[in-house]
């Protein structure tokens, strides 16, 4: 069975019977992890002007110390990159260099953390909007829409 990657408890049920009516009722329990997991932090968007720190937390769930080479890319290129000694069943903040937002090109910034050692290997993406200091945001949701569907928008 090919389960999600996140730290999940599932059970499994089956129930069988017979044409005599004979059955029989089984049950397991099993939880599903990352042995090596990225766990980011991120911003809703990020303000021209703006100065900020992208962090995330690092979790080694095995049962030796890993040496771990983390990567942060924005826009498909290589940001920041470290490389930390983590020990067993521990796990570690860590932020990365500041980036000037006027630095960055294009209206939807791909900001990408990635994690790598010898056995094991995670990464997480995400696309944020670089948005000018006019736009005042007050609340933000997400919804999604599907190639067909359309969705009106009423602005209070």
């Amino acid at each position: 069975i090919q389960v999600p990657e996140v730290l999940s408890n599932y059970r499994i049920q089956s129930f069988t019977h017979s044409k005599d009516f004979e059955y029989d009722y089984s049950s397991q329990d099993f939880t599903s992890y990352k042995p090596l997991a990225i766990l980011p932090q991120w911003p809703r968007f990020i303000r021209k002007g703006e100065q900020i720190s992208l962090s995330t937390r690092i979790s080694n769930e095995t049962d030796s110390s890993q040496n771990i080479k983390v990567s942060l890319f924005i826009n498909n290129n290589l940001f920041w990159d470290s490389i930390l000694f983590l020990g067993k069943n521990s796990s570690i903040g860590i932020n990365s260099k500041s980036i000037k937002a006027d630095d960055l090109k294009g209206l939807i910034q791909n900001i990408k953390w990635e994690i790598r050692s010898s056995a094991f290997f995670d990464a997480e993406n995400m696309e944020i909007p670089l948005i000018s200091n006019q736009v005042l945001v007050i609340n933000s949701s997400d919804f999604y829409i599907k190639s067909n569907d359309s969705k009106t928008i009423i602005q209070y």
